[in-house]
Parts: C-alpha cells; sequence; structure tokens
C-alpha cells in the first residue's frame, strides 16, 4: 500500500505531544513517530485568519503564508509588556491628550476586545505610553496590531534609549515610514506594526511611546481642535528579543 499517510498536505491535526498524518484510504488520523513539546502556551493564525490561542504541548499549524497549514517553529520568547490587551492598565502610565474606549471592536482574534485610541481635544498630541525597565541592553523588537478608524496613522517613539527613534505606520496603505519598521496585513483592517531597535546600557529606563498621526511625516497635529475625534484602534501589544515571534498574550505579567 503506496503513501497513504500524509503529513500535511492541506490536512492537518495535532494532539498533545505529537502531530497526526491523515490517512487516505480509512479517512482518518494517525500518529507519526513525531514528538513535540512546548513549556507553554502558544497563539497561532487558524484557517479562518484569526488569531487562536493553543495550548501547551500542541503543535501549531499556521496559517500566517500560507493556505496549506504549516508547522510553527520558532525561538523561545517573552512578552516584556505586562498587560497586552488592557491599555487601561496601570502598568502603562496613562494617556495624554484623548481616551481609550475597550472592548470597542473586534480584534484579530475575532472577540470584540481591542481598544479605540481617540482625541479628546485637550492636545495636538495624541500619546499612550509605557515605561520599560530593561536589566540589560540588546537588541529588541516592539510590535503593535493596529487598525484605522477615521485616521489612519500612527507611531511608535523610542525615548531616552541610545537607539531610539521614530518609525509611522500607514494603517490603510500597509506601508512604513522610519529604518528598522515593517507592518503585516493580518486582514479585516488589522496590521501588526513591528520596530526592532538596540537598546544601549547608558540608560534602560526610557519609554516606548504610542502616538496616533496626523500624517506619515508627522506625529501631531495642527491644533487641539485637529486632534479632536480622530481614533484608531489598536490591540497585542509586546516587547521581545531580536527576533518577533507570534503573538503573546499578557494579563498583568
Amino acid at each position: 500500500m503506496a503513501q497513504t499517510l500524509k503529513f500535511g498536505n492541506k490536512v492537518w491535526a495535532a494532539k498533545e505531544d505529537s502531530v497526526l498524518a491523515y490517512n487516505d484510504i480509512n479517512n482518518n488520523y494517525k500518529p507519526l513517530p513525531f514528538d513535540f513539546a512546548r513549556a507553554s502556551i502558544g497563539t497561532r493564525v487558524n484557517k479562518d485568519g484569526l488569531i487562536e490561542t493553543m495550548g501547551q504541548d500542541i503543535a501549531r499549524i499556521d496559517y500566517t503564508d500560507s493556505a496549506d497549514g504549516v508547522l510553527l517553529l520558532e525561538p523561545a520568547s517573552t512578552n516584556l509588556f505586562p498587560d497586552s490587551e488592557d491599555f487601561n492598565a496601570s502598568s502603562w502610565q496613562g494617556l495624554t491628550g484623548g481616551t481609550l474606549t475597550a472592548n470597542d471592536t473586534n480584534s484579530p482574534d475575532g472577540t470584540q476586545n481591542a481598544t479605540k485610541i481617540e482625541g479628546d481635544g485637550t492636545s495636538t498630541s495624541i500619546r499612550l505610553f509605557d515605561f520599560q525597565n530593561f536589566s540589560s541592553a540588546g537588541d529588541y523588537t516592539f510590535s503593535f496590531f493596529a487598525k484605522s478608524g477615521n485616521n489612519n496613522f500612527v507611531q511608535l517613539s523610542l525615548l531616552g534609549y541610545d537607539g531610539g527613534g521614530n518609525v509611522r505606520f500607514d494603517l490603510e496603505n500597509g506601508i512604513v515610514s522610519g529604518t528598522g519598521a515593517s507592518i503585516i496585513n493580518y486582514g479585516n483592517g488589522w496590521y501588526r506594526c513591528i520596530f526592532k531597535s538596540t537598546i544601549g546600557s547608558s540608560d534602560l529606563n526610557g519609554s516606548a511611546n504610542l502616538y496616533v498621526c496626523k500624517s506619515i511625516e508627522g506625529a501631531v497635529f495642527d491644533s487641539n481642535a485637529d486632534a479632536n475625534g480622530k481614533y484608531i484602534y489598536i490591540w497585542g501589544a509586546q516587547i521581545e528579543g531580536s527576533y518577533p515571534t507570534s503573538y503573546i498574550p499578557t494579563s498583568g505579567s
């Protein structure tokens, strides 16, 4: 009997500690001698294009770049943001020039848990920021998911770091401005905005600032009135090492 088992080939299944292969003749799944282990939960993009959390030791079949699915293997990583989805949490140090509305629209995981950040007319600068006290210098990757509302631009600024700088993202056309920046289309108007930078040893106590931008060229609006009512949606913030991995949700730690 020739080649009745398929490893992948558009038909995938997984269980704890192993990946299963599909048997054409019997129309069922068979275990393969393929051991798999992961000491924590992990996320993947499923067939429906949504971010999904998988349990410990469950292999992740990911459909980000392939309609057929691929086995997702990546380096271990930790999200240093303690509250990746709760932007009202105290760890984010607050908002200036705007308001936050939690659970305002569906996020890339298909749940109504994304946050609306909107200018309130008190400043030309709509800014959300979080301080990160890094224990060591090195290369770090900052990322977050964003979707346009009635405004299409967002900026990430690193202040107080040796490798600081500004990068801007166009949430309508999926383009970036700035060194070390990249953007990935996750569908339904959502983009993952990524910025890789080096944190130097002279100042490990800087801040990462997220701005609602007027344009791809500048962060601030012409006047308080111009900023009033401008909004975007945000979800899934992450800081990790030099390599951007799949999204790691956090809640308080």
